[in-house]
């Protein structure tokens, strides 16, 4: 069992609003990605989406989050969790997420996540 120690982690860090510690790719799992990703508040994790072949969770660390799924836009707060079941393209398992505070979470995808 490999230890990934805090803070060595390899980072994907975008334009200085996004970084995400891609815990599973730095342990070198293929089954599912497992990431703490953290945002800056007016910034957005995604576009709405959905995975047909691969379930998602997203778990709020700290901060505040609007999540929006489907048609719905819900408020998520530290210890929140969000489950999307794998669906077709019209399913409703499509999220992005909105950030109202500095926040981080927790997500877990897989199988055939990439990154």
């Amino acid at each position: 069992m490999p230890l990934i120690p805090k803070g060595t982690a390899r980072i994907d860090a975008r334009d200085g609003a996004y970084a995400a510690a891609l815990l599973s790719d730095t342990g070198g799992l293929t089954q599912f990605g497992g990431f703490i990703e953290t945002l800056l508040p007016g910034s957005a994790s995604s576009t709405l989406h959905w995975h047909e072949k691969e379930d998602e969770m997203v778990h709020v660390l700290t901060g505040t989050v609007t999540l929006f799924a489907s048609e719905a836009q819900t408020p998520m707060y530290p210890g929140d969790t969000a489950c999307f079941k794998a669906a077709p393209p019209l399913g409703i398992a499509c999220a992005t997420i909105a950030i109202l505070r500095p926040a981080t979470w927790s997500s877990v995808r897989g199988p055939g996540t990439t990154t």
